[in-house]
């Protein structure tokens, strides 16, 4: 696939704290050609990525949509229903080509701050929205961005910036390299 591809998220699909140029969907889109636009927000839910989906489809015309949220959803409340109801709708309302995009978990120490402010079963309710997603994906036979296994494959260790959350420079070229193996297999 070298066509668009909307790529609607929260602050791991934006990049937090790279430079645009080092950021996973840059990257991808200079390794497969396609044309990978950023519609990730930095502390976005599932909530506010279908409050913008339907204009973003009207102005962008994508060709496919990734959709990678939830996280926040949980780490602001444990919200595992609403995720998952959110990333149905979202699934549905994308139309065209959805791809399913699995966040990675929360199995390295996270700045504590950051921590503090999470439900306790934060790391528990990921894993577990994780696995719906996949199986949600697998029922409707819809392609898998899986980072969270990509990570878990490689090893996690020097991926992640210092708040233990947001993937460095070497995290987003994993993301990168994942990615491009998924378009080109569309």
């Amino acid at each position: 696939m070298t066509g668009r591809i909307l790529c609607l998220g929260d602050s791991l699909t934006y990049g937090f704290g790279l430079p645009r140029g080092l950021v996973w969907t840059a990257l991808c889109a200079a390794q497969t050609g396609a044309e990978l636009m950023g519609g990730g927000v930095n502390g976005n839910t599932t909530g506010g990525m279908l409050a913008v989906l339907p204009d973003l489809l009207v102005r962008e015309h994508p060709d496919a949509v990734l959709l990678m949220g939830g996280t926040n959803d949980i780490a602001y409340g444990g919200d595992l229903a609403g995720a998952r109801a959110n990333m149905a709708h979202l699934i549905i309302a994308g139309g065209g080509l959805p791809l399913i995009g699995i966040p990675p978990g929360l199995r390295r120490p996270i700045r504590r701050e950051w921590a503090e402010l999470m439900p306790e079963r934060a790391a528990e309710l990921l894993a577990e929205y994780q696995s719906w997603l996949r199986r949600f994906a697998a029922a409707f036979r819809l392609p898998v961005l899986d980072f969270d296994r990509a990570f878990t494959r490689w090893g996690e260790e020097g991926l992640f910036q210092p708040d233990g959350l947001h993937p460095n420079a070497a995290g987003h070229c994993l993301m990168a390299e994942t990615a491009a193996a998924l378009i080109r297999s569309l």
